[in-house]
């Protein structure tokens, strides 16, 4: 397992480089400029420019071409064409730790330090809605496979799965904190406040996760070692959740590992409609100030946390199902 888990942290290098790469070129592929945004579009020209040298921004993205053709040895003019361009800047600035926003120049690691527990702390809320509604649901409808239980879990389902975020988070505070007054509408700090953002998000994959118990437990229920069981007398619950479950888990753990990762990336629209101060809030306020550093920091994080979560999903496995091995996957 350890070798396993090394190969998994070597190939997470190339990984995050080539994420790096892609956004750190689409950025730059979006109309406007950041200084623009720091000084207004009636500064003069001078201080444009000032500003735009200042932050490096004056620079190639990735070959400095005037570069080569300067006199001098050939290595020295492409080291020179490589290293003083916006990209190379970049790396110099992530691995010194010195990337900062363009407008607060605060660090940007120190900025994702205070916004990304938040973030955490909705996603972890939004899975355990999720779990604890599709888990029973997905077992229960299982059990009792064609009666009104099944039909109206999948009906649920099918009308969880159909309903955006955007959609279902001004619903939730149109009804619950307009009309009824039980919960806030936005931030973080008021009791209960976590409570519709959590149930935005988990209601979305609790829809997908009810299916996938479903399918998953009914496999299982028909399989010979539940059979033996029945036949040695345990009893319909105890053969369900003993021994039906527990093996039909492993699809279901490969769902939430993926789902917890997608939990993050559409915490965004969620973070924005509920005024919570996580990451995904960060990101759409520095994309739409085109603060580079900010959302290279933001993409880089959430992609190591995406590999780290499917990581520990493969652990996982190993828990729920001794015969499957780490090394074998």
């Amino acid at each position: 397992m350890r070798e396993v888990l090394l190969r998994r942290i070597l190939l997470l290098v190339p990984l995050l480089w080539v994420v790096s790469t892609a956004v750190f070129a689409l950025l730059h592929l979006i109309p406007g400029d950041p200084v623009d945004f720091m000084v207004g579009e009636n500064a003069t020209l001078d201080r444009k420019a000032e500003l735009t040298a200042a932050y490096g921004l004056d620079r190639p993205l990735f070959l400095d071409v005037e570069a080569l053709g300067e006199p001098g040895p050939i290595g020295g003019r492409f080291a020179r064409a490589v290293t003083d361009t916006q990209y190379a800047g970049f790396y110099r600035a992530l691995f010194t730790g010195e990337l900062r926003s363009l407008h607060t120049r605060r660090s940007v690691w120190d900025t994702l330090g205070d916004r990304f527990p938040e973030t955490l702390r909705l996603a972890g809320c939004a899975l355990l809605v999720s779990i604890l509604l599709a888990v029973p649901l997905g077992t229960l409808a299982a059990w009792r496979r064609g009666s009104w239980v099944d039909q109206a879990s999948m009906a649920g389902a099918l009308v969880g799965v159909s309903m955006p975020n955007f959609w279902l988070g001004p619903l939730l505070i149109l009804v619950f904190a307009v009309e009824l007054g039980w919960l806030p509408v936005s931030g973080s700090t008021a009791p209960g406040a976590i409570v519709l953002p959590a149930v935005t998000l988990g209601l979305g994959m609790s829809a997908i996760l009810t299916r996938i118990t479903r399918a998953s437990v009914l496999e299982t229920l028909h399989a010979d070692y539940v059979r033996t069981a029945r036949a040695k007398g345990v009893s319909e619950v105890g053969a369900l959740f003993r021994h039906a479950l527990r093996a039909a888990l492993l699809p279901v753990i490969t769902i939430v590992g993926l789902q917890f990762g997608a939990l993050l990336t559409g915490s965004i629209i969620t973070e924005e409609i509920f005024g919570w101060p996580g990451i995904g809030r960060e990101v759409i306020q520095a994309i739409r100030s085109r603060d580079f550093p900010m959302v290279q920091g933001c993409v880089l994080l959430i992609a190591t946390t995406y590999v780290a979560v499917n990581t520990v999903t493969d652990v996982a496995y190993t828990l729920a199902d001794p015969r499957v091995r780490l090394d074998d996957r």
